[in-house]
């Protein structure tokens, strides 16, 4: 069997029929596979393009796990959506998929687990301290050696809440605006 044959027989899930998700959406269609598109905005634009679509959150893991396993998917797949990694890893999962695992996608989206397995892996990664308070992110960057420091949400991305400070004084404000951006009770990240 060809893979424009196998493609034509299956049924591809694609979590998020956002701008980034377009081009899956059409090149799966193009290979003859029936597209099933999740969004939590029915009027994404991919939603239109898929043979079938469905309103739901791509967060909304038990949900999107239910709709692959009624329609039996055979591959699932995402474009530039961190949020949507989740859903597509317990798909994977539960319909024994190739693809990523929830562990790797936890691992991937954990800014502290992903320095931890690459320090244990041997590689270079910058000195990393996990912080809540203010107080702890002070005493991060004194025991760095050094008062310029990156400060980032442990989550979160798209470079999104992440700051250079360049002395002591900047961190109160860099810390408050990584903790806005990371995931609840989440913290941050201080890098010499």
């Amino acid at each position: 069997m060809t893979a424009a044959s196998e493609a034509a027989s299956s049924r591809v899930m694609v979590v998020g029929a956002g701008p980034f998700q377009i081009d899956i959406i059409q090149s799966a269609r193009k290979l003859g596979a029936s597209v099933l598109a999740v969004d939590r905005n029915p009027n994404a634009p991919g939603m239109a393009l898929a043979h079938e679509a469905h309103a739901i959150d791509t967060s909304d893991v038990d949900a999107i796990v239910e709709l692959a396993k009624k329609h039996n998917v055979d591959a699932v797949v995402t474009a530039a959506s961190d949020a949507a990694l989740e859903a597509v890893a317990a798909v994977v999962e539960a319909l024994d998929l190739r693809g990523p695992t929830l562990g790797v996608i936890r691992c991937c989206c954990d800014k502290l687990a992903t320095f931890e397995a690459m320090s244990t892996a041997g590689l270079s990664v910058p000195e990393t301290i996990h912080v809540q308070t203010i107080e702890e992110a002070r005493v991060a960057a004194r025991s760095l050696g050094n008062a310029r420091c990156v400060v980032k949400p442990r989550s979160s991305a798209g470079g999104r809440g992440v700051s250079i400070v360049d002395d002591l004084n900047g961190l109160d404000e860099a810390l408050k605006l990584a903790l806005q951006y990371a995931a609840p009770n989440a913290g941050a990240l201080i890098q010499a």
